[in-house]
This record gives structure tokens, C-alpha cells and sequence, in this order.
């Protein structure tokens, strides 16, 4: 009797299905891009191909890389439509995180990138208990998790760099980025079989105990739309300025307000990098003309160039990196530009170098150049000593090789071989100039009064940057 009781007992229990829900474990990642810190890119880590089809030749650091799923590609473009939204005056989730979604399990604000979910089921014996199953069910789900994870965090650490280069302009941003998946499984089970479907939600953090995406100076929407109604005004203002002439005369006109409107930062060697306030690393120091202890750094040159180039349509990129002035120097941590001229090419702009630390307290030092203004990779810097040897490209979506080798990407530099050459420069410059022109170098040399460009020209015999009735220009 006792036998047959439990065999019908047992029978019973097969035929009843029983179903729970478990969370898993969370993953999470973060990259700050406020400031570079990357190791230099080695080319044989990838498999070099052309950009994105119909892709406007790198323009943008998203469109480097050719096998960015689909879902990511939205991402950025929807993160684009939301930066402008809030320069336009609205609020959204970038200036207020508060109105993304609540995740109360984590006690976080974030923005859903992407769900996954899926199925499976294996089989048991009748003597696995509850908690047996329970573990082998959460292994299976874990299993399809881990990858998920593995192609997100991925493909999203390339992602974020390419938010924080190619949206300079989501100033009140902080550059720093987190990402994570919140995962759970629901699972059912008898008569020996079980079927496991799992949900795996991946998102962006906005906002968190520990961590929000807006500058700690700006962290209400208030602050934030007043800060982009003086944005607005000073890019306008800057602009108001700026020739219809050639592109050349737009690039030359760029770099001398931000050479001319500013010093480089006078606490950086007094105090470290990271102990300088966030706004160093920001357009709005060098839009700003801020100074001491707020004055832009290499980021803030770079970022507000990059943005006026944008206004007046000059396809224009930010170039990380490693900066070294001679054959023997380690190098630090760098940032510049590369921009799209009118022939087709690509050539280097930095103007943080285009602008020298001197002990002068002015802000025009007299030595702001255009030494660094549209070169080429092979051109000499110093004597066997090319531009691309002092300013090699380093790459910072990722140090993990194994992620690094699943991209596909085109070359991380754009420029050409040798500097752009406005052949036509001095003549447009000396149209309306007096007829004695006075010349003078760089370096503030007097080097004579001449009857006309003609008459400089051939005296010259030089391709150099002159300054010219106070006008800076090229000499053919």
C-alpha cells in the first residue's frame, strides 16, 4: 500500500506544472571620455574596411565603424535628436533625468537602449529537488545573458565614444557614461521537463545614488536652460564675425578667436588633470573665454572649435590622442582636430598648440600662431619628425583585444598627406589692403613694407603664415 501511495503521489506531482519568476544578477559598465587615457591604436587588432554605406567619409566617429548594429545606430541617432532638442530650449531626459524611466529595483532613472528575450528548457530526473532546478535554469539563462552582454558592452563602449566626440555641442554633459542590463527569468517545470524564458533589459543610467550624466555645476533643467541661452548667444555672437568667404578664410578666422580669446589653463601642472574642475573640459571654457583655474585645456579648444565648425557646415571630427613635441618625449594625452576642406581632403587643425603656454598673463600673448593650422601627416614638424609622429591617434572605446577584434573599422585618422595649400590666400587678403603692405612673421619679425602681394611674393620666395596689415593669411 505505502508503495503504490507514493507512486501515485509522484504521478500527481508530474502532471503539475510549476512556475516562478527570479531576478539575476545585474551587469554594469562606465567609461568617462571627459579626457583621454587610452592605449595607442595597433592596426593589426582590426579588420580595416570602408565606413558605413552612403556614410559621409567619417564625418562622424559613429560612421567609422561598419558593423555597429542596427539597434545602437538608432541609439545614437535618437541621442542626437535629444541633444538638439534641448539647445532648441525643450526639456528631455538629457537635461532632466527624472522624466526617463524609473527602475526601482536598482533606485536609477534610465533610457532602454535594447530587450532581449528568449526560451529554452532542458530536461530532469526525478530526483532533482527544486533548488536543483532552480540553479540549473538560472545557468541556462546566465548562459544566453553573459552573451548578450558581452556583444552590447561590446559594441556600446564604442558607442559612448563616439557620443561624447561627435556631440561636443551637449555641453552640460558630463562625458562620463553607464550602462548596464537588468535581467530576470521566469521558469516552469514538471513531468521532468522545464521551460526557462528570459528578459534582458539593457539601458543607459541618467541618474542614480552615485552618479548623474550632467555636470555636477548643472543638474536642473533650470540651470541647464539658462546656460544654453548664453550658449546660443556667445556661438552667435562668435559667428557674427566670421567671413563668407572661403573655408579657408572661415578655418583661419575659427582658430584665431579661440587663440586670440583665450589662454590655456594656468593651474594645470600646479595641480593634476583630474583635480581641475569639469568645466576645463568643456566648449563653454573655451566659448567663455574663461580663465585660471577654469580655463579650457586641450578638450575645451578642441570641443568649441569643432561646434563653430559645425555651425558654418565644415565637416569637422575630434582626433584623441597622444601629443608629442620631440622624437624622445613620452607624449600625454591630447585632443584636436581634423576638418574636411573644399578639396576634398582632410587635414589636422590643433589650435590648443596654435595658442602656446607663455608666462604672459594676457590673453593675446603675441605669439598665437597658425603653425598647427590644416596640416598633413608626412609634414615635418621638426627635422625628421612628421606630424603624424608627434600627434599619433590613440583609441579609447575599449583596452579588452577581444572586443576590439569583432569591430570593423576604417582608419582612425582622416588627413591627407601633405597641408592644404590656399593658393589664392594673399591675393583675396591684400584686395582691400592699403597699398604699403606692412609685413611681419610669426615671431613678430618686421619683414618690410611691400607695393603689393605681387611685389611680397616674389621678394618672400616663402610658403609661411604671415601677418598681413594685421591680418593673419598664407603667402603662395
Amino acid at each position: 500500500m505505502v508503495i503504490i501511495c507514493l507512486f501515485v503521489c509522484t504521478a500527481m506531482r508530474g502532471q503539475q506544472m510549476t512556475q516562478k519568476t527570479i531576478d539575476l544578477p545585474d551587469y554594469e559598465s562606465s567609461l568617462d571620455v571627459s579626457h583621454f587615457n587610452g592605449a595607442l591604436l595597433n592596426n593589426a587588432m582590426f579588420e580595416w574596411a570602408k565606413t558605413r554605406s552612403g556614410a559621409d567619409k567619417g564625418a562622424r566617429w559613429i560612421d567609422r565603424i561598419s558593423n555597429m548594429p542596427d539597434y545602437l545606430l538608432s541609439y545614437y541617432d535618437g541621442y542626437g535628436e535629444k541633444v538638439k532638442e534641448v539647445l532648441n530650449g525643450k526639456s528631455n531626459w538629457l537635461s532632466d533625468p527624472t522624466t526617463a524611466v524609473y527602475d526601482s529595483k536598482g533606485n536609477r532613472y534610465v533610457v532602454e537602449i535594447k530587450t532581449f528575450e528568449g526560451s529554452t528548457q532542458f530536461d530532469y530526473t526525478d530526483d532533482f529537488t527544486e533548488s536543483q532546478i532552480q540553479s540549473s535554469a538560472v545557468e541556462l539563462a546566465k548562459v544566453a545573458c553573459d552573451q548578450n552582454w558581452k556583444d552590447v558592452d561590446c559594441f556600446v563602449s564604442y558607442l559612448v565614444l563616439c557620443l561624447g566626440l561627435d556631440f561636443p555641442e551637449a555641453f552640460w554633459l558630463k562625458n562620463s557614461f553607464k550602462w548596464g542590463s537588468s535581467n530576470s527569468i521566469s521558469y516552469q517545470f514538471g513531468a521532468g521537463t522545464c521551460i526557462v524564458d528570459y528578459t534582458q533589459v539593457v539601458y543607459f543610467v541618467v541618474k542614480s545614488e552615485d552618479y548623474d550624466c550632467r555636470m555636477e555645476a548643472l543638474q536642473s533643467p533650470e540651470l541647464i536652460s539658462s546656460a544654453v541661452v548664453g550658449y546660443n548667444n556667445k556661438v552667435a555672437e562668435i559667428l557674427a564675425g566670421c567671413p563668407d568667404g572661403t573655408e579657408y578664410e572661415k578655418i583661419v578666422y575659427l582658430n584665431d578667436w579661440l587663440t586670440m580669446h583665450n589662454r590655456y589653463n594656468t593651474q594645470l601642472g600646479i595641480v593634476q588633470l583630474d583635480d581641475l574642475p569639469e568645466i576645463v573640459f568643456s566648449p563653454l571654457s573655451a566659448l567663455g573665454s574663461l580663465t585660471g583655474a577654469d580655463g579650457p585645456v586641450c578638450e575645451g579648444y578642441a570641443r568649441a572649435f569643432k561646434i563653430l565648425c559645425d555651425q558654418k557646415s565644415i565637416p569637422c571630427v575630434l582626433a584623441p590622442g597622444v601629443a608629442k613635441s620631440t622624437s624622445l618625449s613620452k607624449g600625454e594625452d591630447h585632443l584636436w582636430n581634423e576638418v574636411g576642406m573644399d578639396d576634398g581632403k582632410w587635414y589636422a587643425v590643433d589650435v590648443t598648440w596654435n595658442d602656446p603656454v607663455t608666462p604672459s598673463t594676457e590673453m593675446v600673448s603675441g605669439v598665437e600662431s597658425h603653425d598647427w593650422l590644416l596640416l598633413g601627416k608626412d609634414d615635418l614638424v621638426a627635422p625628421d619628425w612628421t606630424f603624424a609622429d608627434s600627434h599619433p591617434v590613440s583609441f579609447l572605446a575599449s583596452l579588452n583585444e577581444e572586443y576590439v577584434s569583432q569591430w570593423k573599422l576604417s582608419a582612425p585618422s582622416l588627413i591627407t598627406d601633405h597641408k592644404y595649400d590656399p593658393s589664392t590666400g594673399i591675393d583675396a587678403a591684400a584686395v582691400n589692403a592699403d597699398s604699403a603692405l606692412r609685413v611681419y612673421s610669426l615671431d613678430g619679425k618686421f619683414l618690410g613694407v611691400f607695393k603689393s602681394a605681387n611685389d611680397m611674393r616674389e621678394s618672400l620666395h616663402s610658403r609661411q603664415v604671415l601677418i598681413v596689415n594685421g591680418k593673419k593669411t598664407f603667402s603662395k
